[in-house]
């Protein structure tokens, strides 16, 4: 029995094919081929040795029932071979709202070393993507330098370091604080969406700073002899803001050396209320009908992002839901022993080692680190997430663009 996948050049190299290999079957790929093997809680990275044939350059590998596979490819064609009675079980992973269509995805092309992450170059270099787990993530983030992750699939920025291009298309930018390498390309974001014609940007500050970055906006206004339309709010840790279509962004504290704020996005959906679970649907009607409130509000955290901060904010209670979230968009600074745990604290920032040490505490499906030094190359980088211990190997997921 056989199944196959197809990957094609173009617009859907981006897209995560997702199948269940059933007991006794074999996957059989290209070497060119992605793949990251996931088990619970672990993850393997697959080094294909090449198997000339007469139809190409294979590899095989048994797998386990169950075991789920991820692949990602520019044009490769993809079989399972010796499916046994039950077949293969195929699907695409494309119904979440914070993923990008195939159609709507940058065309990009692959860089190496991959390491079967899946990160990718768009067209200019400025911005790398990811999907990962049912989130469409752009972006580049370079500490000191310049950070600006973007959800494109919901129009939303988090920083805006030099104002790469693609943020331009992004309807909401979330500001975590005023260094210059997260709100550097603040005026040019919002000057760019004016010169193309986009509708009025929504730009969210931290509440102690909006009055100076109003000051920001009228010196450039001054120099520029341009309106810069931006509906700029300013916000509180706690505070909310309503995105529609069913979400909302909190703002959470995080622990910087200046005024600093991350935030996460909620779903928003009414839910029958236990009492009423199971009743005939016209007596649910005569008790709506009643005025009788029947549903409730269910809150789930779908994504997270972190901006500068140390290690207290996930020791910190009041962010569980930060924790909880599906996605963890997360700092992690340093990375070896050249600079200690103490050391990261002192300038506001994160080492890796206490993600380890703090593993458990980290209830997210996925988690993508951002924000290393500029320090490291990305050979460095790759090193460190391969020596992650079990609880977060196969969900940790580095954003490299810029290394």
């Amino acid at each position: 029995m056989h199944s196959a996948l197809h990957f094609r050049n173009g617009t859907s190299a981006l897209a995560q094919r997702f199948f269940t290999a059933h007991n006794g079957s074999h996957f059989k790929g290209s070497v060119s081929t992605l793949i990251t093997t996931r088990g619970p809680g672990q993850s393997s990275f697959i080094s294909m040795s090449s198997d000339s044939t007469a139809t190409g350059t294979w590899c095989r590998f048994p797998v386990s029932s169950g075991r789920r596979f991820e692949a990602m490819a520019s044009d490769v064609v993809a079989e399972v071979e010796n499916a046994g009675d039950e077949g293969v079980e195929l699907g695409v992973c494309e119904s979440s709202p914070f993923l990008l269509a195939p159609e709507e995805r940058p065309v990009c092309k692959k860089i190496e070393p991959g390491n079967g992450y899946g990160q990718t170059k768009l067209g200019r270099p400025t911005t790398g993507a990811l999907d990962v787990d049912g989130f469409s993530i752009e972006g580049v983030s370079v500490g000191g330098q310049e950070t600006c992750v973007m959800l494109p699939a919901m129009k939303i920025a988090f920083d805006i370091g030099r104002c790469p291009k693609r943020a331009i298309d992004q309807d909401f930018l979330f500001i975590t604080h005023a260094h210059m390498d997260h709100i550097g390309g603040l005026t040019m974001y919002v000057a760019c969406r004016a010169i193309l014609k986009r509708k009025v940007p929504t730009v969210i500050v931290p509440a102690c700073v909006k009055a100076t970055v109003e000051k920001l906006f009228a010196v450039q206004r001054e120099l520029d002899n341009s309106p810069l339309p931006v509906n700029l709010i300013g916000m509180d840790v706690g505070d909310e803001f309503d995105l529609g279509r069913g979400f909302i962004v909190k703002a959470f504290k995080t622990y910087h050396v200046v005024p600093s704020q991350g935030y996460v996005i909620y779903s928003v959906k009414q839910k029958l209320k236990q009492e009423y679970v199971g009743l005939p649907g016209t007596e649910i009607k005569t008790l709506r009908a009643s005025g009788v409130q029947i549903t409730e509000s269910v809150r789930t955290p779908e994504a997270a992002f972190t901006g500068d901060t140390t290690s207290d904010f996930f020791l910190d209670e009041a962010n569980m839901d930060i924790l909880n979230a599906k996605l963890l968009i997360m700092e992690s600074t340093f990375l070896d022993s050249n600079v200690s745990p103490a050391n990261a604290n002192e300038y506001g920032h994160m080492h890796l080692s206490e993600i380890v040490a703090h593993a458990e505490k980290f209830k997210n499906k996925s988690i993508v680190l951002i924000h290393f030094s500029a320090r490291y190359t990305h050979e460095n980088i790759f090193d460190a997430m391969k020596k992650l211990p079990p609880p977060l190997q196969g969900r940790v997921f580095p954003l490299t663009e810029g290394f």
